[in-house]
Formats: structure tokens, sequence, C-alpha cells
């Protein structure tokens, strides 16, 4: 079933995209400790540009990420990209688009992440900086250019979350896999 929501969301077609959204939602409500069903709720949101749905999404993420037991007990590899995906959305709905989420709902997400362990949470902020540079990236270029629809196409690219992140499709298909065998 997990496989299936993402071949639904790697459709560009808006029936299969909705489809994504509400087998998602089934998934989240029937088995709520699953991790999948938030990643592909929130990638859905920051698409639609309801940053504040997706990044609550990833704050309930975080605090469902299984957290080691003791010193010597390994965060599940598989679930790693996480932590630089989801830095990367937070930084986009921070200061990309106008309509940043609200500073609450950044602050939960921080908190959540922080609850894990240190290298996992610079994985994050690499993650906030690779936006930012890309952010400084596009202001470059449209200060760079004279022509006004140039400038207009990069204003455009910019506001679209996919110039900043791509939802990951192959690490997720990993993870599902690596948890077959559990």
């Amino acid at each position: 079933r997990l496989l299936y929501g993402l071949v639904l969301l790697k459709s560009k077609q808006p029936k299969q995209r909705a489809e994504a959204q509400a087998h998602f939602e089934a998934l989240k409500n029937e088995k709520p400790d699953l991790v999948l069903p938030l990643e592909a709720l929130a990638w859905i949101r920051f698409e639609r540009r309801m940053y504040q749905a997706g990044v609550d999404d990833l704050a309930e993420l975080f605090t469902k990420l299984p957290k080691p037991k003791g010193p010597r007990q390994a965060f599940p590899a598989e679930l790693v990209y996480l932590f630089r995906w989801a830095g990367q959305l937070r930084e986009f709905a921070a200061q990309v688009d106008e309509r940043q989420a609200p500073e609450a709902s950044l602050r939960r997400l921080d908190a959540a992440v922080a609850q894990h362990a240190p290298e996992l949470a610079a994985l994050y902020e690499q993650g906030r900086e690779q936006t930012r540079q890309r952010n400084r990236q596009f202001d470059a270029q449209a200060a760079a250019t004279r022509d006004p629809a140039t400038q207009a196409k990069i204003m455009l690219d910019r506001r679209m979350v996919t110039s900043f992140a791509a939802f990951p499709f192959e690490e997720a298909v990993q993870a599902i896999l690596a948890g077959l065998d559990r």
C-alpha cells in the first residue's frame, strides 16, 4: 500500500495526486506510527503552498521517528535522508515564499528535530543552508538580468518548492524495503 501511494504521488495528473493525498490520509489514520504517509502529505501540502500544514506534518513526523534506546543503538540508516530534506522544506517555508509558515510551527519542527542526535540535527541544518544558498542564487540571477520577462520567470521558479527540494522517492522505496524484514 505504501508503494502504491508512491506511484500515485509520482504522477503529475491532478486526479492521481488527489488520490495520493486521500490514500496517504487513510494510511495515516489507519497506521499512525508509519512515517511515509506524513512525509508524502507534507510534500503534497508544500506543492500546494499550504506551508503551515506541511511544516506541522513534518513536526509530527519527527516526533514519530524512532530514537535509539542506548548509546550503542544507531538511528535507522534508511531514515537519515529525512533530516536534510526536512531542513530544505523548513527553510523554504520560512523565507522563500510570501506565504511563510508561522513562527510557532517552525519552532515546533525545530524542537522535534532537536530531540534527535546532534549529527542528525546537523543534516537538518545542512538542508536549511542548502535552501538559503539556492535562494541567494535566484536573487543573484534576478539581479543580473535586465529582461523583465526573464526576471519574472526566475521569480516564478523561485516560488516553486521543486526548485529547492524533490520528494525523495528512491529513499522512501529503500525505507519501505528495509522495513519488510522486520
